[in-house]
């Protein structure tokens, strides 16, 4: 009987943190595409090419962030430029094996958009 109820526990458990990882992803991809939206919106696409977007979960001072970069090139000067949108996250919000990554750098890249020009 206690072996049947451990289990269970266990799989509503697993199930609740499945879930706060699933919600993780969803929101981080809807806020990246909003993000990227943005930032395609700003760039005149008749002078600039743009390449893929990376979206990255990063630390700063003990702050956990999102971030998007965008690099896009001039076409007549050849001059790169990265725009970038960037907003705190809550730590408890990310997944844990994101969070072991970041204990050995400052960035890790989580997402990447092709652009098509």
């Amino acid at each position: 009987m206690y072996h049947i109820a451990g289990w269970i526990i266990a799989g509503l458990i697993g199930a609740a943190i499945g879930g706060a990882v699933v919600y993780f992803w969803d929101d981080l991809k809807e806020w990246s595409n909003r993000m990227l939206g943005y930032i395609l919106d700003a760039i005149d696409w008749a002078l600039e090419i743009a390449s893929d977007a990376i979206t990255y979960i990063g630390t700063e001072l003990g702050r956990v962030y999102r971030k998007i970069k965008v690099w896009t090139k001039n076409r007549r000067t050849g001059k790169i430029v990265v725009r970038s949108e960037t907003e705190p996250v809550n730590r408890n919000d990310v997944p844990a094996e994101i969070l072991r990554q970041l204990d050995s750098r400052s960035e890790t890249e989580v997402m990447r958009t092709s652009i098509r020009n």
